[in-house]
C-alpha cells in the first residue's frame, strides 16, 4: 500500500519514510496501541487500540484525541488502559477468542 501511495506529511511530524512507518508498525503490534505524536494534526495527540471481528481481522478502532499540551504521563496510562480493556470487550463481542488465525497478519506494507 505504502509504495502505491506514497505518504504526504501534513504536519511537520507526520512520517513519510516507508522504513518508519514499518518501525512504528512493529511497535504497534507489540504494544496493541498506536500512537499519534501531532501527525496528523498539529497540536493533537492521538492513541488508537484495534477491535477485531471473529477471524482476528481489525475491523475498526477505538482512539482518543487531546491537545499536546495537556499530556501527562498519569493521563496517558489512563487512556492506555481503557482503549485496550474497551477495544477488547468490543472484539470480544464481535467474537474474537484474544488471539489471531496462524499466519494470518495484521496489515500488508
Amino acid at each position: 500500500i505504502l509504495r502505491d501511495s506514497p505518504p504526504v506529511a501534513v504536519t511537520p511530524f507526520t512520517k513519510t519514510k516507508i522504513a518508519d512507518i514499518k518501525l512504528e508498525l512493529d511497535s504497534i503490534r507489540k504494544s496493541g496501541l498506536a500512537y499519534s505524536h501531532q501527525e496528523g494534526i498539529a497540536g493533537v495527540v492521538g492513541i488508537a487500540a484495534p477491535v477485531f471481528n471473529g477471524a482476528g481481522v481489525p475491523v475498526a478502532s477505538l482512539g482518543i484525541g487531546i491537545p499536546a499540551a495537556q499530556m501527562e504521563t498519569k493521563v496517558i496510562a489512563v487512556m492506555e488502559s481503557a482503549l485496550k480493556e474497551l477495544s477488547h470487550q468490543l472484539s470480544a463481542q464481535l467474537g474474537w477468542s484474544g488471539t489471531l488465525l496462524p499466519g494470518k497478519k495484521q496489515d500488508s506494507v
